[in-house]
């Protein structure tokens, strides 16, 4: 079981991912995962993943398709 935790853009559901100079930065969700996942793909395959985001990613249609398609994969 894997849980993921982090705050989103509340306009567009993309998820932070640090800041620079002060300023918040955020990529796509599609972006993130591939990121953090990719290099434990062997390990994290058919494991759960509960997402603890803010509810923008799942509201905004793209986002939460892109969390849909991760978990696919």
């Amino acid at each position: 079981m894997i849980f993921f935790t982090d705050h989103s853009d509340e306009d567009r559901g993309d998820i932070f991912i640090g800041s620079k100079e002060g300023v918040l930065i955020a990529s796509k969700v599609s972006e993130v995962l591939e990121l953090l996942l990719r290099p434990l793909k062997d390990i994290v395959n058919g494991a759960h993943m509960i997402f603890y985001v803010c509810g923008s990613t799942v509201r905004d249609e793209n986002s939460f398709k892109e969390i849909k398609e991760a978990m696919q994969e």
